[in-house]
């Protein structure tokens, strides 16, 4: 029963995950004065279009961003305590917070631009590589 709670969760921060970044993008964007009429139905069948891709992106960003600090965690296991296994903790430190920034905007890229999967994380990484004052 657990277990399905937390899937239940799960899909549901997705979904509104999805709406929210829609729409802030679409009320920033706007520039006409008058007032916006927020059709929720509508974002649902939005969200509803990308929930996969989204999904699909999110657990290939965890594993590629987890898979490091994975490994270095088996190999540090069998370290003894010595200025190696602080090496491997600040590798993984730089590691997580490099591979956090490079795809940090897939989402954005997702969602409001429209590439899928790989591309996403593609265009995410060429424009924080090529453009970074863009992006923040």
């Amino acid at each position: 029963m657990k277990v399905q709670h937390i899937l239940i969760s799960i899909i549901i921060i997705f979904f509104v995950s999805i709406i929210l970044i829609n729409t802030t993008y679409h009320l920033v964007n706007d520039e006409s004065e008058s007032k916006q009429i927020i059709k929720l139905k509508e974002k649902w069948r939005q969200a509803l279009k990308i929930f996969f891709s989204y999904a699909y992106l999110t657990v290939v960003i965890g594993l590629i961003i987890g898979s490091v600090p994975f490994i270095f965690g088996v190999i540090s296991a069998y370290l003894p305590l010595s200025r190696l296994s602080f090496f491997v903790s600040l590798l993984t430190i730089a590691w997580v917070t490099s591979a956090t920034l490079l795809f940090l905007f897939s989402y954005y890229a997702l969602i409001i631009e429209d590439y899928r999967g790989k591309n996403a994380m593609e265009r995410c990484i060429g424009m924080f590589l090529t453009q970074p004052m863009q992006i923040t």
